[in-house]
């Protein structure tokens, strides 16, 4: 399958549904099985994006020796998840409750 135009949301979808249906099909089980918003949102969050916490972190200690690069602890990596799961699950919503009007 070809894509084009990386910015147009069309081909992004396509993408993306490429992806649940050949590289992460476990992630597309997983939300067909998903009974809520915050489900699913956590699905994503968990099993098909980076969370920004990870990323961070890497960034962080890249390139640096191992006896200066910081380790986060588990509560401080539970916590920056947590807020961004929230963060998600909050947009999930609203986008969820939009499609609902619109479909209605």
């Amino acid at each position: 399958m070809s894509f084009s135009a990386p910015d147009n949301f069309e081909t992004q979808l396509q993408y993306i549904t490429w992806e649940l249906e050949n590289t992460h099909r476990h992630v597309k089980n997983r939300l067909l099985k998903a009974k809520t918003v915050a489900e699913a949102a956590e699905i994503v969050l968990r099993y098909y994006e980076t969370p920004a916490v990870a990323v961070d972190y890497n960034l962080l200690v890249q390139d640096k020796p191992p006896i200066i690069q910081k380790i986060l602890s588990a509560e401080e990596i539970a916590e920056v998840y947590q807020a961004e799961a929230n963060e998600r699950i909050k947009d999930s919503r609203f986008i969820f409750d939009e499609m609902m009007v619109k479909t209605a």
